[in-house]
């Protein structure tokens, strides 16, 4: 027992001991500077995260869109279900819960129903009889028709302006999931991984202010998205399509000419050319041409990791746009921030917008939602100003632009989204958005707090291609915290810095202390 107390004693005497006390109290140290860190960015918002009870009140941002009713508009909004079934139901809760704090907040505009679309009844006392096949149809702005698929999941908004007893207006549109079995999906944020579709924030109150927005419009135009070219289009982009105001369809130039109600042709990461075909042919490209020269408007996005499109970007140099593309080794080069990016490879960009001409007043607009606007593996654009373009988003003056795993220019600041309008000979003027990348749109970018992604893809439809209004400032639930860090490269290497300083400090004190203790 004594040679055991012995060896016990020599061995808290000893260096051993001493240096698992230091590294212990340099382990401690650290875990409790991640505390502090952790408790520091929750409360001051240096990160991004999904909170544990959703906050699913809404907010006054609808006040302005709702502004545009007109005399004797009201809206109902009517369930295809009880309102009983409706509170259980573990999506739809979400969206009734919305629904019931719009009534609340717009009572002279908004009124709910509730039905059963299979034993056709409103669920109030006289059990008044439920027609869902008067909706069964919807009619697009070209006079043609369409079918409503109607589900218990599905929302009907009908807008009804009255001037006494007669009914002088009205319309309607039903909101269906045709995503995901549970139902209610197109009151989320949906994300594709090509196999599988997820849903990764509720957007009830955006949706539901721009339906009710969509039935009080009386003109709506259409976007053709162009397919046949290995196009990647997320489905948050469909959705907000929608919410600011356009019917979605698709269009195969191969086979048809651009429609007449077309106001927008999105083009969304073609992976493959548009076909420039012989003199007098109508060819996919002499299709683009005819409907600019009409007065129409473009959206496109790029692939900056494609071959060169050489039909497709020749059109776009009709507008002074180009996207950077080396001829020598067939690759494009990225704009790379590692100061102001986000904290990875430096291919996360946080883009600013333009400090004047059409940026500063879309700007103006999504200033409610903060930040820049986050962007990720794309092309620098050149901008002619000469033919009437003009940059909207910029990278930080510390990006470079990384080809083939070098550095080949440091300028700096350079485009990463653009506008231009196009001068027909007939006077009319053609529109066009180009960035050269695919995650604009993309639904994490979409919907994460802390940047404007989303407000700026609004204020772009609403200043530059004069939509109107939109529903800006709406509230979203994120479901997952797997969002990016919204902590720049420099401010990441800042903090990184100071909780190894204090590690740092106390080995090199226990260092000393251990120095002295041998030398006694």
């Amino acid at each position: 027992m004594n040679k055991f107390k012995q060896k016990l004693s020599a061995y808290f005497r000893g260096r051993n001991f001493t240096s698992l006390v230091l590294v212990s109290i340099v382990i401690c140290a650290v875990v409790f500077l991640n505390m502090i860190l952790y408790m520091l960015t929750s409360a001051f918002g240096w990160y991004l995260y999904s909170p544990e009870e959703l906050d699913l009140s809404i907010t006054d941002s609808s006040d302005a869109l709702f502004a545009d009713a007109e005399s004797g508009m009201e809206v109902t909004v009517t369930f295809c279900m009880f309102e009983s079934e409706l509170k259980e139901h573990s999506t739809g809760s979400f969206v009734y819960k919305t629904a019931l704090q719009f009534a609340e907040r717009y009572p002279d505009l908004i009124k709910l129903k509730y039905a059963n679309i299979y034993t056709r009844v409103y669920d109030d006392l006289e059990r008044t009889p439920f027609n869902p096949d008067a909706y069964a149809k919807g009619t697009y702005p070209d006079g043609t028709e369409y079918d409503n698929i109607i589900l218990p999941t599905s929302v009907i908004f009908e807008c009804k302006q009255t001037d006494g007893a007669s009914v002088v207006w009205q319309d309607y549109k039903v909101v269906t999931d045709a995503y995901t079995s549970v139902g209610f999906g197109s009151f989320s944020t949906l994300a594709s991984d090509g196999s599988s579709i997820t849903e990764t924030s509720y957007n009830g109150e955006e949706v539901f202010a721009s339906m009710v927005h969509w039935v009080m419009t009386k003109e709506h135009g259409t976007a053709y998205v162009t397919v046949g070219h290995g196009e990647i289009a997320d489905p948050s982009l469909s959705s907000a399509l929608t919410s600011a105001g356009y019917y979605v369809k698709y269009l195969d130039l191969k086979e048809e000419d651009v429609p007449t109600d077309a106001e927008l042709v999105v083009i969304s990461n073609p992976r493959h050319d548009f076909e420039r075909g012989a003199s007098g042919t109508d060819t996919e490209l002499e299709r683009l041409e005819s409907y600019r020269n009409r007065g129409g408007s473009f959206y496109v996005t790029l692939d900056p990791l494609a071959d060169k499109l050489v039909n497709l970007e020749g059109f776009l140099s009709g507008y002074g746009l180009s996207v950077e593309y080396n001829e020598a080794d067939g690759e494009r080069a990225l704009v790379k921030d590692t100061v102001s990016g986000i904290p990875g490879d430096g291919f996360t960009l946080i883009a600013s917008y333009a400090k004047d001409g059409t940026a500063a007043d879309m700007k103006a607009k999504s200033e409610s939602d903060g930040g820049g606007v986050l962007l990720r593996a794309l092309s620098p654009i050149t901008v002619d100003k000469s033919k009437g373009a003009e940059a909207l988003l910029y990278s930080s003056s510390a990006a470079v632009l990384h080809r083939a795993g070098a550095t080949v220019d440091t300028a700096g600041s350079y485009p990463l989204a653009a506008i231009s309008t196009y001068e027909n000979r007939d006077g009319s003027e053609s529109k066009l958005f180009l960035s050269a990348g695919i995650y604009l749109t993309s639904s994490d970018n979409m919907i994460t707090e802390g940047y404007s992604n989303k407000s700026f893809l609004y204020s772009l439809f609403d200043v530059f291609f004069e939509k109107g209004n939109m529903p800006y400032g709406c509230r979203s639930v994120v479901y997952e915290n797997t969002l990016l860090e919204n902590l720049t490269m420099g401010t990441a290497t800042a903090f990184t810095a100071a909780m190894l300083a204090i590690p740092v400090l106390l080995a090199a004190v226990g260092t000393v202390v251990l120095v002295r203790r041998r030398n006694r």
